[in-house]
């Protein structure tokens, strides 16, 4: 595979993609477990201040990664685009011009 600046793009740059994919998905779905297990227990206000204190900060980096699609010109402000940047998966796509 050729990326763009034309040198061949390694099985490492793939591994790393992926083991980070996977670390990202890991983070997720521990913030929905630690979340679903305080509603469980009957603890809200924790259940709620782990909400509080993780999605903020997770909106940012898509906001700002849509941001940065908005302002290259890239692509405009496409409905697919917002799509992906909502399921919080913008950072992913971006870098996967880069890899390809």
């Amino acid at each position: 595979m050729q990326n763009r600046k034309g040198s061949a793009v390694t099985w490492s740059h793939v591994c790393l993609y992926s083991f980070s994919g996977v670390i990202v998905l890991l983070e997720k779905a521990a913030l929905v477990l630690c979340f679903t297990h305080y509603l469980w227990m009957g603890e809200e206000l924790l259940a709620w201040l782990t909400l509080g204190l993780c999605l903020p900060s997770v909106t940012a980096v898509q906001l700002l990664s849509l941001r940065w699609y908005i302002t290259d010109e890239e692509e405009t402000s496409k409905p697919s685009l917002i799509l992906v940047h909502c399921l919080h998966l913008g950072i992913y796509h971006r870098s996967k011009h880069y890899i390809v």
